[in-house]
This record gives structure tokens, C-alpha cells and sequence, in this order.
């Protein structure tokens, strides 16, 4: 969708494929499409109860208390984040929770970098993004922006260029600007 510019939202294509997978798991014959249905409208409020590392608080408050804008950039829905804000007691802290939706690119295409930053009112070069995803850190960077990444237990894909910054906890963000 984002290489052809066609603006459709995170939502409906991870519906479609949640069905896909459900129709290949079961006899598509036999697949309850209300049962799929119910499955989706429960995904949001799942996924939105995961818990976060330990590290995500304490890193955000080290990054606020360094004087430093935060926000977060999710091909999904920015309510999950505000959730996860919520949760750790983050939500009155000024942090932006920004979404691709509404743009005709998702990440890891440049422009929904770009784009965030042009939100921010932040210059790509003096804007970080810290993933544990490799794709997503190589498509920052791409951007030209700063990529951090946070290895959870992944291993660096070979042939993709090195990561700008490597921390094994958010809080050690602050510590390699």
C-alpha cells in the first residue's frame, strides 16, 4: 500500500489477513465469520494490555527530564499508545502519540518518518527513532533521522547497514545523544 500511495489504514489490511490466516487454519467452510469479527473487535484491547519492558518508563522520564520532545510513531493506532502512557502514568507528560494513519505511507516508507517530523516541527537530523525492529530502524535512518535500536533479544540483520546508536535499555537514550 505504501509503495503505490493507496491511503488505507493499518486497521483494515490486518483485518483482512487475521481472516486469511483464520480461513487457513480452519476449514474456510466451517470458519464462523462472526467468531473472526469478534476476534478483531478484542484485538485492540488485547494488544493494548501488553505489558511495557521495565526500561520504557524510567527511559521516558530521563528523556523529559533531559529537556528532550517525545513521541511515539506506530503504523497502528495511536490509542494504544496513549493507553500504554496511561498505564505507566506518562499521560499528562506532553508526550505526542502519532500514528501513520490518515498519510499515504506506512513505516518503514521515509515519508511516514518525514511526515512525523513535519508534526513535531522537528529537522529528520536532529530527531531519533528508537526500535527494537530492524526494518523500522533502518527506514529512520533512511530518513535521514538518528536510528537507536534496542536489540530485545534480536540479532542485527546481515547486510543492512549498522545501527546509528545501540542501547540495551531505554534508559541509556539520554546517555548516547
Amino acid at each position: 500500500a505504501s509503495l503505490v500511495g493507496l491511503p488505507i489504514g493499518f486497521g483494515p489490511l490486518g483485518a483482512a489477513a487475521l481472516r486469511d490466516i483464520a480461513a487457513s487454519v480452519h476449514d474456510p467452510a466451517s470458519l464462523d465469520a462472526t467468531a473472526v469479527d469478534a476476534m478483531l473487535e478484542q484485538l485492540p484491547t488485547a494488544v493494548g494490555a501488553l505489558p511495557a519492558h521495565d526500561d520504557v518508563e524510567p527511559g521516558i522520564r530521563r528523556m523529559i527530564d533531559a529537556g528532550l520532545g517525545v513521541s511515539t510513531l506506530t503504523n497502528g493506532a495511536s490509542r494504544v499508545a496513549q493507553g500504554l502512557l496511561e498505564r505507566l502514568g506518562l499521560a499528562g507528560e506532553g508526550i505526542g502519540t502519532l500514528s501513520v494513519d490518515g498519510t499515504r505511507t506506512w513505516k518503514p516508507h521515509a515519508e511516514s518518518y518525514l511526515g512525523a517530523c513535519d508534526r513535531l516541527g522537528s529537522m529528520p537530523e536532529q530527531t531519533a527513532l528508537v526500535a527494537c525492529h530492524p526494518w523500522d530502524i533502518l527506514g529512520a535512518q533512511r530518513a535521514g533521522l538518528v536510528g537507536v535500536w534496542i536489540p530485545r533479544g534480536r540479532q542485527w540483520p546481515t547486510g543492512y547497514p549498522e545501527p546509528d546508536r545501540t542501547i540495551t535499555a531505554l534508559t541509556e537514550f539520554v546517555d548516547v545523544l
